[in-house]
């Protein structure tokens, strides 16, 4: 158990109370002063452990990127609760997971991209496929119809002439010297979110 600050004592075996910085953990007693002792390295006489802080950010990263890209059923699941339209929920929703999650999400979808595959997954104008969404270089940002670049891409090659919607000559030229893969499975996502060491 690991202080929040809400709880000073908990209570262990034989009623006892135990101070906060005692772990109870598979029947085994961890004891430590409290403070920056669990974080010194055991060669200076600490525990050698890493910021409890800085291990959950990194596991509910994790666990947000697995929200995006798994598809196992558990994910499955998941994103059926808390995406619509490929943007996720604002109300609550009885998850621990997506409770844990759902504050990374904002830094995951900046921190990655596509990789275009058949293009059913992404949506031509709102996701980053081609550098940044397509909709910030629309001049006056109207609204458009929500597409998948799949709709774009004929025989392996860009055809905007079946489409009734205009997409600027500015626009073509970028996508066009977007490179269409032969292999059309499905797309990726791919991150590029660093950190420090020192974070951790």
């Amino acid at each position: 158990m690991v202080n929040t600050g809400s709880l000073d004592l908990i209570i262990g075996p034989k009623k006892i109370k135990v101070p906060f910085h005692i772990f109870y953990v598979d029947d085994v007693f961890i004891s430590a002063k409290p403070g920056k002792t669990f974080f010194i390295p055991i060669s200076k006489g600490g525990l050698g452990l890493r910021s409890f802080v800085a291990l959950n950010e990194a596991t509910n990263l994790n666990l947000g990127w697995d929200l995006f890209n798994l598809e196992e059923p558990w994910v499955v699941l998941l994103r059926i609760r808390v995406l619509r339209k490929n943007k996720t929920i604002k109300h609550h929703t009885f998850s621990s997971i997506w409770s844990s999650v759902k504050n990374e999400t904002l830094l995951i979808s900046v921190n990655s991209s596509w990789i275009l595959g058949n293009g059913e997954s992404i949506r031509f104008w709102y996701d980053n496929w081609c550098g940044a969404p397509l909709i910030l270089d629309m001049e006056n940002q109207v609204v458009v119809v929500d597409l998948r670049v799949s709709s774009f891409i004929i025989d392996h090659k860009w055809d905007f002439s079946s489409n009734n919607h205009d997409i600027l000559d500015s626009l073509q030229v970028i996508i066009r010297n977007y490179h269409i893969s032969f292999d059309l499975r499905g797309d990726k996502r791919f991150g590029s979110i660093l950190f420090r060491a020192s974070s951790c």
